[in-house]
């Protein structure tokens, strides 16, 4: 399996638009673990949402850190990922059960 490059603020958002979910956050807050599958839903059209109501940089709620931990213990995405283009242009990665690497901004062309 390959690994996929993130860079914190992609991760953080990641977290954002998974802790929507309130199943997912019970799971991680019980198990202490993501689920092992998440189904994507509307997490292409909500990245988008998010990025207008919140901004880019977004202070996380507690739910949301949650789930972020989790992220950063386990170093995957069951579900895809948030990923900002040229730094301000949200897309979503589809690509179910990524392995993942931080890696410092900016995001650069030659990341997968």
């Amino acid at each position: 399996m390959r690994t996929h490059k993130y860079t914190e603020q992609e991760i953080k958002f990641t977290a954002i638009l998974y802790a929507t979910r309130e199943e997912i956050v019970e799971y991680v807050r019980t198990s202490g673990k993501l689920p092992k599958l998440i189904p994507m839903g509307g997490f292409p059209t909500a990245v988008k949402v998010i990025s207008r109501t919140r901004g880019f940089n977004p202070i996380l709620c507690e739910q949301e850190q949650l789930v972020y931990d989790a992220i950063i213990r386990e170093k995957r995405l069951p579900a895809g990922g948030a990923v900002f283009i040229q730094g301000c242009r949200p897309i979503y990665a589809l690509e179910a059960n990524q392995t993942i690497e931080i890696c410092p901004p900016p995001r650069t062309e030659d990341w997968e």
